[in-house]
């Protein structure tokens, strides 16, 4: 969770081809293929937050063989405006990688409405 910003964990932890789905109708939001990709999306964040956006914390994690639950505490602050939301990443397991994460927000037109 404190790695965030860090380009080197996307290497670590995500499959070659792993998939990140963002949804919503902001700037931010799409399908991330591979870990280029995903790195692309975490500078994007990290670069329009002006550095702010932070994972509070970690206040669920659920993890079998094949599939996890990550239910984050984050903030960030953009263009004048704040949010604190709880974000929910469906994660996907494959050889021991990450193959794919769903972002669940808790409201999401909130989160797109901030990211404008």
């Amino acid at each position: 969770v404190a790695r965030y910003g860090d380009p080197a964990m996307v290497d670590e932890v995500f499959s070659d081809r792993a998939v990140w789905l963002e949804p919503g109708a902001s700037p931010i939001s799409g399908r991330f293929v591979g870990r280029s990709a995903i790195r692309g999306l975490i500078d994007d964040v990290v670069t329009r937050s002006g550095g702010t956006f932070k994972i509070l914390g970690l206040i669920e994690l659920l993890l079998g063989e094949q599939h996890g639950l990550a239910v984050l505490d984050v903030e960030a602050q953009h263009d004048g405006r704040y949010i604190r939301t709880t974000d929910r990443l469906l994660i996907t397991f494959d050889a021991g990688l990450i193959s794919s994460v769903v972002v669940v927000s808790a409201d999401q037109a909130e989160v797109d409405q901030f990211w404008e």
